[in-house]
């Protein structure tokens, strides 16, 4: 089983990646925060990601990515803002959030973001202290997950600024306003100020998000922030996420051997992780999971049991049964 693990496995990520970093590139908590829980969200949903390193991300072919997550990195060369700017405009979609781009490499501040398909014409403000604020969902296109509610909560930091005008603002900001009971606070303005942007550049878009939500759900877990990620990335971005029953709680990697001629599927119960303590986690029976396929896989099989897993092939998509997962299950598939 080790030489499994050992020679030529490569992290499958359907499409997307979001840019790995370190305490040395970053030299902020709050932006490793939103690194480290925008990835959390991610997983949270079952979007398949991959995380190459910055330092080596310039030396990698990028033609099989068609979204990319830059969380809110300040400091960025030339080099990367324009190789980011041609991926969009060669079709591809970019997320960038927060302050992303807003200084040089030597942390010189700069005027607008380095990376021009952002659609930023000017920053105005940047503002680190917004409780109590609130975004109004005066348009609900694309957030499938808001029928029933009409704000999304905000905290923390926002930018102020101007926008192209072939920009797409969407969203109100409630700016801060008095918080305590309900019958004695309540917001009385609404601003135009957005709550993410989609700005076409060439072929391609940018989605700029002027906050950092990953940040706000490390912080204070609420489902109001996950729902926002999920939709954005699901109805705006146009990621398609794994199918299945699994609940929020598994996490999913999914990684192929070089040649294509085995994959391997980690499924991780995470029920049992609570605060900082992990105590044993609530079996989860006939856990379904279902991930893009264009070929008919001869054996499915359980490496933490050695026996034979149900799965099902049908319109390019592999269904692939767990009768039980308790902490984890790592699943051999092989063509």
């Amino acid at each position: 089983m080790e030489d499994l693990y050992n020679t030529g496995l490569f992290k499958l990520n359907c499409g997307q990646f979001i840019f790995d970093c370190d305490f040395n590139v970053i030299r902020w908590s709050d932006r490793i925060d939103n690194f480290r829980h925008k990835r959390f969200k991610v997983h949270l949903n079952h979007f398949l990601f991959d995380t190459p390193l910055i330092e080596a991300v310039l030396d990698l072919p990028w033609d099989k990515y068609q979204v990319i997550i830059v969380p809110s990195l300040e400091p960025m060369s030339d080099e990367l803002a324009q190789k980011l700017d041609g991926f969009v405009a060669d079709g591809g979609t970019l997320i960038a959030m927060g302050c992303a781009g807003f200084r040089t490499e030597d942390y010189e501040p700069r005027g607008k973001p380095a990376m021009a398909s952002l659609g930023i014409s000017r920053i105005r403000q940047v503002r680190t202290d917004m409780r109590p604020s609130y975004f109004k969902l005066d348009d609900k296109e694309g957030l499938t997950r808001f029928d029933e509610t009409d704000l999304l909560y905000l905290d923390g930091l926002y930018v102020y600024a101007e926008y192209a005008p072939q920009a797409t603002q969407r969203l109100k900001l409630i700016p801060p306003h008095k918080f305590g009971p309900p019958e004695r606070t309540y917001y009385e303005v609404v601003t135009e100020q957005p709550g993410f942007v989609v700005h076409p550049f060439g072929q391609g878009k940018a989605i700029y998000i002027p906050w950092l939500p990953g940040t706000l759900f490390h912080r204070q877990g609420h489902t109001n922030t996950i729902d926002f990620a999920a939709d954005l990335l699901e109805n705006v971005a146009a990621i398609a996420p794994l199918g299945g029953s699994l609940s929020p709680m598994v996490e999913v990697t999914l990684f192929e051997r070089a040649g294509g001629s085995t994959q391997l599927l980690h499924l991780v119960n995470t029920s049992g992780h609570f605060g900082v303590t992990c105590y044993a986690p609530v079996p989860m029976y006939e856990a379904e999971v279902t991930l893009p396929c264009d070929w008919e896989p001869a054996s499915v099989v359980s490496l933490v049991t050695g026996q034979t897993v149900p799965f099902s092939v049908s319109d390019g998509a592999l269904t692939i049964t767990v009768p039980r997962l308790d902490v984890f299950e790592a699943i051999q598939i092989k063509g």
